[in-house]
């Protein structure tokens, strides 16, 4: 893997005007992370604390009130095709076949008709949705949609793509399957991925990298490098004493949607931590 960065923010502050109570709320405050051409970084953290917004700043959404963010070394002015993003919702349109869901963007950009359905059929077959070209968004499962997402800003073929909790309104045995074919669509094409997540465990079993937020105003609380195999066993010691740790982490905020978490799986003492550095 490259070194190079790809992203790198540098004295983050962002705060919001509360229109509601004329307060101001400070969401971020002097974030600092780089993150290198092909990495998969999870930001996790508790609800509200920013991660989100930092991913809207690299995405062009949304600009920070103070510091500065880079894209392969140019300041982050908007909204750019190099910097796919996948949301929750899947943002389909139901009146275009799965195919056509695809090519959006590259009819967009002036492709060629040919070309296009060319280029999607590849995307099609490595996002596993083969046979489901010509279906409309209502004939699919939820997972099933939100491939067509994650298929679509992949065949716009950016550098970077970043995805805000893509899995968040799936049922468990469905994410568990899309955190897999999204580690081999990974590994295939080694780009660049920023992963906003509220789950411990899509976190262990997709990241180079865990960035964990505290809670608001936002700072970095812990970065965790991984040195763990993939595909990853949630029964291996090494995810077993992770997995303790970050959930000891996050429930140490005082957001109580960890702390039931935190009783169903007893923190262990932590030595080590995976690949930590």
């Amino acid at each position: 893997m490259a070194s190079t960065s790809k992203f790198s923010a540098q004295g983050i502050r962002k705060s919001f005007h509360d229109e509601r109570t004329g307060r101001t709320v400070e969401a971020i405050d002097n974030l600092d992370i780089e993150i290198a051409d092909g990495e998969f970084v999870v930001l996790i953290g508790p609800s509200g604390c920013g991660k989100s917004t930092f991913l809207y700043m690299c995405a062009g959404f949304e600009s920070p009130s103070a510091g500065t963010i880079l894209f392969d070394g140019k300041p982050i002015a908007g909204p750019s095709p190099e910097r796919g993003i996948v949301f929750q919702d899947f943002v389909l349109y139901p009146w275009r076949t799965v195919r056509r869901n695809i090519t959006l963007g590259l009819e967009l950009k002036g492709m060629g008709k040919q070309e296009a359905s060319d280029r999607a059929q590849h995307w099609i077959e490595l996002t596993g949705l083969t046979g489901f070209e010509d279906s409309y968004p209502r004939q699919l499962s939820g997972g099933m949609k939100q491939r067509v997402a994650i298929a679509r800003t992949l065949a716009c073929e950016p550098k970077a793509v970043l995805m805000d909790e893509p899995f968040g309104a799936l049922d468990v045995q469905t994410r568990d399957f899309m955190v897999r074919d999204l580690q081999r669509v990974w590994q295939e094409t080694d780009k660049t991925i920023v992963f906003v997540t509220h789950s411990v465990e899509e976190a262990i079993m997709l990241a180079d990298r865990i960035i964990v937020f505290g809670s608001r105003p936002s700072r970095v609380k812990e970065d965790i490098r991984l040195d763990l195999s993939r595909p990853r066993s949630e029964s291996d010691p090494e995810v077993v004493k992770l997995r303790s740790h970050l959930i000891e982490l996050l429930a140490n905020e005082g957001h109580e949607e960890f702390n039931d978490a935190l009783t169903a799986v007893a923190p262990a003492p932590v030595t080590h931590v995976a690949g930590a550095r």
